[in-house]
C-alpha cells in the first residue's frame, strides 16, 4: 500500500505541473535544452552549464551571441558552441532501451565570422558510439535544423546488456579551426510497444489491467467506473481499475502523512505558471531563472523557505594585509665633530707639456747660454752648431741625418711617379674582377640612349673603390632607378608571390569577387585543389592554408590583385588551371591586361596579353615597377560561366624605397598625432615620446581605425606556417630583433623604449588583424597580474624557462597552473581569455592563436 501511494502521489504532482508520466507518450530526457539557466551578456562565454560537459582539445561552452555572429542575434539567447576536436554531452539519467523510440532534435549554426566544417552526432553508452549524424549541410549565419529518429535493434543488444545510462554526444570532429554552435536541443523517448487493436492504447499495458489486446472498443470503456475512459486514463498515466486514482488536476486529497521514495521534482518555469488567488493556495513551483522556489500563500508567491539559521562559528583570521605606505622622514640631526686627516692620496697623472724653449748652445768650457742663434737655417748665426756624429746632406744613411730640399723634391716626384703607374694596375684589375656598367643608371644611358629598363651593375665611386651594385635602372623615369632587395624566392620559376613569404599574408590578396568558398588568396599558396591536395605545383611551399584556387563569379571582366606592401618589378607571371577545367570547362583567362599601380587605387594598363589555354607562362616585353600589380581578365577560352585561376606565381624583385620627406620628430606618440590631425590615417610614422630624453626618434606603426585609433605599434609576434604543437621549440616560435623597422617581420622595441612607453601609457591592445580579433586592458590590471605582471621586455623574459620565458602577463583566478579555463596571458602570440575580467574591451570567446599578433599601446 505504501509502494501505491508513492507512485500515485508522484503522478499527480506531475499531472499538476502539466507533465505526463505515461510512457506510451514521448518523454523529454533532456535537462536545459536551451541553455537558459546561465545569464550572459552579449559576446559572454562561460565553460560551465548546468547538466551539459564539455571535452576535447579545443574550445568548448556557452555563448550569448553577438551582431557579427549571426544577423538575427536578437531572436536567439544562449547558444552552445565547440571548436575543433571538441564535445559537448549530457548524460540522459536512462539506459538504452530496444523497447523504445529516440528522437533527437537539435539545431546547429555556422557563424558570420567563422568556418564550419564537420560535425557528428552520438548516442553513447560507455565507450560505444551509435552514430546518428545526418547528411544535412550547414549554411553560413544561420542556424539549421535537425531531426534525427533512432530505432534500436536486435543489434543493439550488447549495449542495452551493459545497462549504463545513455549519453548524448554533439561534436565538432574537424581538425582545422573552426566553430559549430548548437541550440534548442532535445531527446525524446517513446514507447515501442505494439497496438494490434489500433485504439491507441499499447497491448502491453492493456493486459496488465485486463484489457482485451483485440478490442478497439474497450478504448471508450470505463473499467473502473470513475467517469474517465480506459484511453483517458492510459493517456493520463492513471490506473483504470482503482476509482480513486483518476486525471483531475488539484482535485485529488490525500489524508494523513504521504511519504515519496527518491525525489520529488518541479519541472522548470521562467515565470509563475498559473495566478496565485485563493483557489490555488499551496500551490508550488520552480523558479528556473531565480532558481528558487515559490508557494502561493492565496494572494501573492512567496519564497519557499525555513527559518534562518543561528550564526556559524567565527571562521580563520585573514591573511595579513599589505605594508602600509612609508612614514616621512624626520629632520636632519646635527653636524658632527671634524674627523682626522686622512691619508696622502697617490700621485695625480702628468701634466701638459710646456711650451718649446729656445735652442741652446754648449760651448767648450760647458757653459750654457739660450740667448745665441744657433742651427741649420739659422740667419747670421751668432755662434757655430756643434754636431755630434754625421750631417750627410745628400745621401743620408740613417735616420737623423739631415737633407736638402733639392733631396727632398726628387724623392717625392719619384714616389709620385710609382702610385700613379700602381693606381693604373688596380684600375685595370678592378674592370677585370669587378665589372660595372656605369656610374649611375644616367651614365648607363647616356652611354647608351637605347637602353632598356632592368638590372645594371652600378660602381658610384668608379674603379678602384667599393664593388658595384646591382641597381634597377628605369630608362622611362631615371629618377625612379633604385638598388635591388634581394627578395626570398620559391620553385624554379623563383616565384616571389607565395602564401606567407616576403612578408606576405592572406589580406595581401583581393579580386573584383569570387566563389565562396575560395579566395583570392587560394591562387598563390603553391598547390592545386582539384588533383591532389598534396599535388605542390612550387615544391617550396608550405602547409595548404586555403581551399587552393580563385574562382571569380562571371566569365569576363573579372581581376586578381596582389599587394607586395613595397617597391616591386615584376618581369613576369605564370598562371595554371587543372586540366579538368582547362579543356573540358575552358576557364583559363584568354585576353588579359597587365596592370600597375603604387597605391592600390589608381591603376594603369602595362601591357595587354592573349594567353595559352591551361598553363601559360609571360615574360612582360618590359618590366613593371609599382607595389600593387594587377591580372585584369577580358574574356576567358570559352567559359560560359566562371574565371578560374588554380595558381599564379610572379617573377621579379624588389628594390630601396622612395627617400622619405622628414617627419616631425617631437610627436609623442601616434594619440598625440591623431589628436592633432583627425584625418590621419594608419601607416608608419616617426615619433619621439620622451622629447629631449634619452630615447632618440624612431619609427612605428600607428593604427588610427581600430577602437577610437591612436595605438602606437611596440611589438609584433609572428610564427609562419608553424602549427602548435611544435610549442616546445622555442627558437621556432619566438624571434627577436632591435627594433621596429618593418610591418611584415617579427621585431619588437628595444626593453627602453617599452619601458617607458608602458609606465607612460593607459592601455594595451593585442590585435590579430587577419582574423578580426582583440583583446584590450589597462595596464595598470596588468601590472597588478598575480602569476607574472607585465614585463619589463618583449622579448625573452629573463630568469624564466619553458613557456613562461615568451609571457608578456600572466592572471590566474586559483593558481598559477594555467590548467583549466580561469586564467588569461599572452604567451607566445597566442591570447587567453579565460577569465575575461582583466580585460575591459574583448571580442576573443576564450583563445585566439595562430596568427599574428600586434602589440600597441595608447
Amino acid at each position: 500500500m505504501k509502494e501505491m501511494k508513492t507512485n500515485t502521489i508522484a503522478k499527480w504532482v506531475a499531472l499538476a505541473l502539466g507533465v505526463s508520466c505515461s510512457v506510451a507518450q514521448s518523454q523529454e530526457l533532456v535537462l536545459n535544452g536551451d541553455f537558459s539557466t546561465q545569464s550572459l551578456a552579449e559576446s559572454e562565454t562561460t565553460m560551465v552549464a548546468d547538466h551539459w560537459l564539455f571535452s576535447g582539445t579545443g574550445q568548448a561552452g556557452l555563448l550569448n551571441p553577438a551582431p557579427h555572429h549571426y544577423s538575427n542575434e536578437s531572436e536567439v539567447n544562449n547558444i552552445a558552441f565547440a571548436g575543433a576536436n571538441s564535445v559537448i554531452s549530457q548524460d540522459l539519467g536512462t539506459p538504452l532501451d530496444l523497447n523504445a523510440n529516440y528522437r533527437v532534435r537539435v539545431k546547429l549554426g555556422w557563424r558570420e565570422n567563422a568556418d564550419a566544417f564537420n560535425y557528428k552526432i552520438g548516442l553513447r553508452v560507455d565507450n560505444h558510439t551509435i552514430d546518428i549524424t545526418p547528411t544535412t549541410q550547414l549554411t553560413k549565419g544561420v542556424f539549421t535544423q535537425l531531426d534525427i529518429e533512432f530505432k534500436p535493434d536486435a543489434t543493439h543488444q550488447y549495449l542495452a546488456d551493459l545497462n549504463s545510462n545513455l549519453v548524448l554526444t554533439l561534436e565538432n570532429n574537424d581538425t582545422q579551426v573552426s566553430f559549430i554552435d548548437f541550440d534548442d536541443v532535445s531527446v525524446t523517448i517513446s514507447a515501442k510497444n505494439q497496438d494490434s487493436d489500433q485504439d491507441n492504447m499499447p497491448d502491453s499495458w492493456e493486459l496488465s489491467h485486463g484489457l482485451n489486446p483485440s478490442d478497439p472498443l474497450d478504448a471508450s470503456t470505463d473499467l473502473d467506473g470513475d467517469g474517465v475512459t480506459n484511453l483517458n486514463e492510459f493517456l493520463a498515466g492513471t490506473d483504470p481499475t482503482n476509482a480513486a486514482n483518476f486525471p483531475h488536476i488539484f482535485n485529488h486529497q490525500f489524508t494523513g502523512n504521504v511519504e515519496i521514495e527518491s525525489a520529488l521534482r518541479l519541472v522548470p518555469q521562467n515565470t509563475a505558471p498559473m495566478v496565485c488567488n485563493t483557489e490555488h493556495e499551496g500551490s508550488m513551483y520552480y523558479n528556473s531563472v531565480e532558481r528558487l522556489v515559490f508557494v502561493c500563500d492565496g494572494s501573492i508567491w512567496n519564497e519557499f523557505r525555513g527559518l534562518q539559521g543561528e550564526a556559524g562559528a567565527a571562521g580563520p583570521q585573514g591573511i595579513q594585509g599589505p605594508q602600509g605606505i612609508q612614514g616621512v622622514s624626520g629632520e636632519i640631526g646635527p653636524v658632527g665633530p671634524q674627523g682626522d686627516i686622512g691619508l696622502t692620496g697617490p700621485q695625480g697623472p702628468q701634466g701638459v707639456q710646456g711650451v718649446s724653449g729656445t735652442s741652446h748652445w754648449q760651448d767648450g768650457a760647458s757653459a750654457v747660454s739660450t740667448t745665441v742663434k744657433v742651427g741649420v737655417g739659422t740667419v747670421s748665426p751668432s755662434a757655430a752648431l756643434e754636431v755630434i756624429g754625421n750631417a750627410i746632406a745628400n745621401d743620408p744613411i740613417e735616420s737623423n741625418h739631415l737633407v736638402t730640399k733639392s733631396y727632398s723634391d726628387a724623392q717625392y716626384t719619384e714616389l709620385k711617379q710609382k702610385y700613379d703607374h700602381l693606381l693604373a694596375m688596380v684600375s685595370t684589375l678592378n674592370k677585370d674582377v669587378y665589372p660595372s656598367d656605369g656610374l649611375s643608371c644616367a651614365d648607363v644611358l647616356a652611354n647608351n640612349p637605347n637602353a632598356q629598363s632592368g638590372l645594371y651593375q652600378i660602381d658610384a665611386d668608379g674603379p678602384g673603390g667599393n664593388v658595384a651594385i646591382e641597381y634597377f635602372c628605369d630608362m622611362q623615369n631615371i629618377d625612379a632607378s633604385r638598388p635591388i632587395v634581394p627578395a626570398d624566392t620559391t620553385g624554379s620559376n623563383n616565384n616571389i608571390a607565395l602564401v606567407y613569404s616576403n612578408g606576405l599574408q592572406l589580406n595581401n590578396y583581393s579580386a573584383s569577387g569570387n566563389v565562396s568558398p575560395f579566395s583570392p588568396a587560394g591562387a598563390f599558396d603553391g598547390h592545386v585543389y582539384y588533383t591532389d591536395p598534396n599535388a605542390k605545383v612550387n615544391p617550396d611551399a608550405g602547409n595548404i592554408v586555403t581551399k587552393g584556387i580563385w574562382l571569380a563569379p562571371t566569365n569576363s571582366n573579372q581581376w586578381l590583385q596582389v599587394d607586395f606592401g613595397r617597391k616591386t618589378v615584376v618581369t613576369g607571371f605564370k598562371t595554371q588551371v587543372s586540366t579538368q577545367h582547362a579543356e573540358f570547362s575552358p576557364r583559363t583567362p584568354r585576353e588579359v591586361i597587365f596592370q600597375v599601380s603604387n597605391d592600390g587605387v589608381n591603376f594603369v594598363d602595362h601591357e595587354q596579353i592573349v594567353m595559352d589555354k591551361g598553363t601559360a607562362q609571360v615574360t612582360l616585353n618590359r618590366a613593371a615597377f609599382g607595389t600593387h600589380f594587377r591580372l585584369h581578365v577580358i574574356n576567358t577560352h570559352g567559359s560560359s560561366d566562371y574565371v578560374q585561376i588554380d595558381e599564379m606565381e610572379y617573377f621579379g624583385f624588389f628594390v630601396q624605397p622612395d627617400p622619405q620627406e622628414p617627419v616631425d620628430t617631437q610627436i609623442s606618440n601616434c594619440q598625440t598625432i591623431l589628436a592633432e590631425n583627425p584625418q590621419s590615417t594608419s601607416g608608419f610614422y616617426q615619433i619621439d615620446p620622451d622629447g629631449t630624453g634619452d630615447i632618440a626618434p624612431f619609427t612605428t606603426f600607428c593604427d588610427m581605425e581600430l577602437k577610437g585609433g591612436g595605438w602606437t605599434l611596440v611589438g609584433i609576434r609572428y610564427v609562419p606556417n608553424k602549427p602548435y604543437d611544435h610549442i616546445n621549440n622555442f627558437d621556432v616560435l619566438f624571434t627577436e630583433a632591435s627594433n621596429i623597422t618593418s610591418f611584415d617581420d617579427n621585431y619588437h622595441l628595444p626593453d627602453s623604449h617599452w619601458q617607458y612607453l608602458k609606465s607612460n601609457s593607459q592601455e594595451l591592445m593585442m590585435n590579430m588583424r587577419d582574423v578580426g580579433v582583440y583583446a584590450i586592458a589597462d595596464i595598470a590590471a596588468l601590472q597588478n597580474a598575480n602569476c607574472i605582471p607585465l614585463v619589463d621586455t618583449l622579448g625573452r623574459v629573463p630568469n624564466k624557462t619553458g613557456e613562461e620565458q615568451f609571457r608578456l602577463f600572466w592572471q590566474e583566478v586559483s593558481g598559477c597552473s594555467a590548467v583549466g579555463t580561469d586564467y588569461s596571458m599572452l604567451n607566445y602570440h597566442n591570447i587567453y581569455t579565460y577569465d575575461p575580467s582583466i580585460y575591459k574591451d574583448t571580442n576573443i570567446a576564450s583563445t585566439a592563436f595562430e596568427q599574428t599578433n600586434f602589440i600597441y599601446v595608447r
